[in-house]
């Protein structure tokens, strides 16, 4: 797949994760991207194999952050 249609696809299962019952009572700053990754390798593995300059993984984290307003741990 394109990195840009991973980058959407990640974004997007951010939010299914979320709505996941072990996360629901959770504040955002406390998600860990560790869990989510955990859980998009057993689902969805597809999207993350996608090229990338540093690692498919990194981007992955990045979008994350964004998406749960973690970017101030980078």
């Amino acid at each position: 797949m394109k990195k840009d249609e991973c980058e959407g696809a990640i974004r997007h299962l951010c939010g299914e994760w979320r709505r996941q019952p072990e996360q629901r009572d959770k504040q955002d700053s406390q998600l860990h991207f560790s869990d989510f990754l955990t859980w998009t390798r057993r689902e969805y593995p597809r999207y993350l194999n996608f090229r990338s300059a540093v690692s498919a993984e990194y981007d992955a984290e990045l979008w994350f952050d964004e998406e749960f307003g973690q970017t101030w741990k980078r």
